[in-house]
């Protein structure tokens, strides 16, 4: 297993998923850019989706995208007045 973390343009990665922050309501704008680069059908999988909790994650597939599928995750605003195992968790979680 390849695991790499980059700085750049993750819509262009030829990977098989990426791991995208978003916001619970998923109506913020990351996920109006996660639409415009994935394509409208993009919003079944995500209105499925009711919302993730903080330090949760979803995979759903990444259509339009040169991924195969999007780890949709919720991280803290700011991780310093939080839980600092709040990453470490989400990571676990995304692999297990």
């Amino acid at each position: 297993m390849d695991i790499r973390f980059v700085k750049g343009n993750i819509f262009e990665l030829q990977s098989d998923a990426i791991l995208y922050f978003i916001e619970n309501s998923l109506l913020e704008e990351n996920s109006k850019k996660l639409v415009e680069k994935a394509g409208e059908r993009i919003l079944e999988p995500l209105t499925k989706i009711s919302g993730i909790e903080k330090g949760e994650c979803k995979i759903i597939p990444a259509f339009n995208i040169t991924s195969d599928y999007v780890i949709l995750a919720n991280l803290p605003d700011d991780l310093r007045n939080n839980n600092k195992n709040i990453f470490k968790n989400l990571i676990y979680n995304v692999f297990s």
